[in-house]
Order: C-alpha cells, then structure tokens, then sequence
C-alpha cells in the first residue's frame, strides 16, 4: 500500500500472524524482510534491523541479508551495508536465488550496493 504505511504495517503484522499456517518454510523470514522494509522507509533503521535479524534467526534466506544490506545503506553505514550485500551474495548463489525474483526498487538498490 504504497504511502499507506499505517494500513500496510496492519497488512504486514497480518501476515507474520499467520506464519504459523504458511507451507512454506522462508514464509516468516520473507514477511518480516518486507516488515522491515516498511521500517526502513519510515527511517526506523534500529527496528528494521530487528526485524531482519529475527529473520536470520529462523533460516538464512538469501533476500533478508539484502534487506539488510539495503537498511544499512539508507542508515548511512556503507561498512555494514557493503558486508550485509556480500554476505547476500553467496547466500544467494549457495541458494540459487534468481535475480528475477525482485522488485524493481530492489534491483535499483542490488545496482547501487553493487557500485559500493
């Protein structure tokens, strides 16, 4: 809900009530990355990261690390953001995370950790 972050944190808080019920495995890591997201782009960086290190803490989902890494840039940290990017790259070569799985904000930030 673009702009709406209100009614998008209710969304999201939704959905990570229901990962309980998901088949999927990376279903809990996968909305508390995209909580995050909703964090970051209130400038809640401290509370984003929370959410991405929840995340780890269940599995070692490729996307959260470059939530992260996309978190720390924004915060202003190119150290830990150049670190997170790294470390989402060989998760996801090890997890054979195709690139065509992200939005296109999401490329626009792989292009612009990848220039770091």
């Amino acid at each position: 809900i673009t702009g709406q972050y209100d009614l998008a944190e209710q969304d999201h808080r939704a959905a990570i009530g229901l990962a309980d019920r998901a088949k999927w495995a990376d279903y809990l890591p996968w909305t508390l990355q995209h909580m995050a997201d909703l964090l970051r782009r209130r400038g809640e960086f401290s509370k984003a990261l929370e959410h991405c290190d929840r995340a780890l803490q269940i599995s070692s989902y490729a996307p959260v690390l470059l939530r992260r890494a996309w978190i720390n840039l924004d915060k202003g940290d190119i150290a830990a953001a150049k670190a997170d990017f790294a470390a989402f790259r060989r998760a996801a070569e090890e997890q054979k995370i195709s690139f065509g799985i992200f939005w296109p904000d999401e490329r626009e930030v792989y292009n612009r950790l990848s220039r770091l």
